[in-house]
């Protein structure tokens, strides 16, 4: 039974291409090995560690712009909206 990744490789090769440049979601994955290459075995861990940890609080960072982002433009937007019930309409 082959495999996923081996069907890949016999299909790709039978439709002539020779050479795929990495895959998508993985952008960490080039400065991971990066920092395995690089380090001595007892620094790996570390560097990953912290690597994954900037990682982390970047993304935390970017979520909370996202969010304060929206309760701004909620906000503004609110404050564009105009009455238009019966407490707008003039007395007769």
């Amino acid at each position: 039974m082959k495999t996923v990744p081996d069907q890949f490789a016999e299909t790709h090769a039978t439709a002539g291409v020779k050479h795929i440049d990495g895959r998508a979601g993985e952008r960490l994955n080039g400065p991971c090995s990066t920092v395995n290459e690089v380090n001595s075995p007892a620094a790996k861990a570390s560097a990953a560690g912290a690597m994954h940890f900037l990682v982390f609080v970047l993304s935390a960072f970017a979520a909370g712009a996202v969010f304060i982002g929206s309760i701004v433009l909620a906000l503004l937007l609110a404050l564009l909206l105009q009455e238009t019930g019966p407490a707008a309409q003039p007395a007769r």
